[in-house]
């Protein structure tokens, strides 16, 4: 799932019962929520953070338009795009918890976490918006849709900047469901938002293509990819588009007889080189373009990558280490008759990943599968470890 949107930004904090002071400084200079200068000294970014008692003003809502800042009756919109930092005065325990334990995946300890937040009177409405969509994630997350859907279809907070999110986390769901026609509706609602950028209506489009390669569509995914690519080339900030049209062209290639898949694998490699904060998805297709071309060795890479760097992206995680695991055990056999100590290194390794997919966390089936079928050679090498 992602959740990176405004990765880079400031984490949210703020304490029960304090009163909210904020401030936010533009790429241009200005500054909300302070003066210029403070007891004659320069505010900016660098010690912005120690006058922040001093502020006289709070961040009141983050909406997919912008950013609100309030000052007495004023409401000022500023765009994600223009913000060169942002603070709080003060911070909560359990919001920044969930956030914790949220960026590291464990998932049960980030829900309890952003429930309490929620539930609490005494915190800002902000928060409880931020925290209600976090516990969408972490139930999503540990595979309890059947609490998380009805949370997704019943969202309350459309001008919410997770509002695009919500439609197509619903419309990712609806797919697996093989309700095409419903996860076509689920990304159509993000294009019917008012002035809604460009930017998230070619996202939305995009979902309209993930559900073009569910019904094998594949003419039809190629035509809207190719419109869909040339519209996010001449947008600005819209390297998160390009990366997801690289993913969506390898699975098309992968699908289609006679796919181009030296292409494919060329454009998520250039694609990799954008500055995109969330890489997860990319770094996936690539390893399973490397494996489909029959490239073991190198498709674990590009699956340890997601594994290391992005553990919260749950999905992504499961995948990967059931498709690194199976790697090594592809690894494994093709070595065991040549190189018996590599081969049983790769067998190791593999079947550590494989468990890990499998276990109580993710419960991949596929990879408690492939598990159970090497695990008479990985216990007969235990047993010779022993003599």
């Amino acid at each position: 799932m992602n959740r990176s949107i405004l990765a880079t930004f400031v984490a949210l904090l703020v304490v029960a019962g304090a009163a909210p002071a904020d401030v936010v400084i533009t790429k241009k200079g200005k500054i909300y929520g302070l003066a210029s200068r403070v007891n004659k000294v320069p505010v900016t970014i660098k010690n912005f953070k120690k006058f922040l008692p001093k502020s006289n003003g709070d961040i009141t809502a983050y909406g997919y338009r912008g950013l609100t800042f309030t000052k007495g009756k004023k409401n000022t919109l500023i765009r994600y795009a223009d913000i060169a930092a942002q603070g709080f005065k003060d911070e909560d325990a359990d919001y920044t918890d969930g956030e914790r334990n949220l960026d590291i995946g464990d998932f049960g300890q980030a829900l309890a976490a952003f429930q309490d937040c929620v539930k609490r009177a005494d915190v800002r409405e902000i928060f409880k918006v931020e925290s209600t969509y976090s516990s969408i994630i972490c139930l999503a997350s540990q595979g309890n849709w059947r609490a998380a859907v009805p949370m997704l279809s019943g969202w309350k907070f459309p001008d919410s900047r997770w509002t695009p999110d919500v439609h197509r986390i619903l419309g990712e769901y609806h797919i697996s469901k093989k309700k095409y026609a419903a996860a076509r509706k689920a990304f159509a609602a993000t294009r019917a938002l008012p002035e809604i950028s460009a930017v998230y209506k070619l996202k939305a489009r995009l979902g309209g293509v993930k559900v073009d390669l569910a019904e094998k569509k594949y003419n039809d995914a190629k035509t809207n990819l190719i419109v869909i690519e040339g519209q996010a080339k001449r947008e600005k900030n819209a390297d998160e588009v390009l990366v997801l049209i690289a993913v969506l062209n390898a699975k098309l290639a992968m699908n289609v007889d006679g796919g181009n898949l030296e292409k494919a694998k060329k454009g998520l490699e250039d694609a990799a080189k954008l500055k995109v904060a969330n890489k997860a998805a990319l770094y996936e297709e690539l390893g399973n373009v490397l494996f489909k071309m029959g490239d073991s060795d190198a498709a674990r890479f590009p699956y340890l990558r997601v594994i290391t760097m992005y553990p919260g992206e749950s999905g992504h995680v499961s995948n990967s280490l059931q498709n690194a695991g199976q790697c090594f055990l592809n690894l494994y056999e093709g070595a065991k008759a040549d190189d018996e100590k590599k081969a049983n290194q790769y067998l190791c390794e593999g079947m550590k990943l494989l468990k890990q997919a499998g276990g109580s966390r993710y419960r991949n089936r596929a990879a408690r599968k492939s598990y159970m079928q090497y695990k008479a050679a990985f216990d007969a090498l235990d047993k010779n470890k022993g003599k």
